[in-house]
This record gives structure tokens, C-alpha cells and sequence, in this order.
């Protein structure tokens, strides 16, 4: 990068960080305890479904910044709770 040169990391952040993402971490800070995808669908008040929220949900286990704490069977279904990786 030349002298002097600065990059807007603000102008591109929007567009590469989806607000789904910002809002499960943020979930997770304030809640501080593993959740499960009808967990987040319940706090966000439905306004994300809850294959937007999967999709986002694995998306940030693929990248480590969340993990599967536990499987549990709810009504027959599998259950994932995503919680933040052990430090």
C-alpha cells in the first residue's frame, strides 16, 4: 500500500458482515448462555426466519467464532445450542 494511503473499512463493512451475525453475537453477549435457532427466532421476535438464522448460525461456526455446545432432541428434532468457543 503506498504512503499515506487509507482504506474506508467503514463503507465495506456493511456489505461484507450481515446484520443476522451482528445481532446472534449480540444476543449471545447480553444473554450469555447457549441458544438454539427457535431460541434466536423467539428473541429476534420472528423478524429473521429461521433458516436465515441457521444458515447464519453454521456460517459462524465455519468460521470459529461459535460452536455446538450440545445436541438435544426437542420433540423428536434435533436441536443444536450455539454458544461462543471455550477460551
Amino acid at each position: 500500500m503506498k504512503e499515506g494511503r487509507q482504506f474506508d473499512w467503514g463503507a465495506v463493512v456493511p456489505y461484507l458482515v450481515h446484520e443476522m451475525k451482528v445481532a446472534t453475537v449480540e444476543a449471545l453477549l447480553w444473554i450469555d448462555k447457549p441458544l438454539s435457532v427457535a431460541d434466536f427466532a423467539r428473541l429476534f421476535d420472528e423478524k429473521f426466519n429461521k433458516p436465515l438464522i441457521t444458515r447464519h448460525l453454521e456460517k459462524l461456526v465455519e468460521a470459529d467464532a461459535l460452536v455446538v455446545t450440545r445436541e438435544q432432541r426437542t420433540r423428536g428434532l434435533a436441536e443444536k445450542l450455539y454458544f461462543f468457543p471455550p477460551e
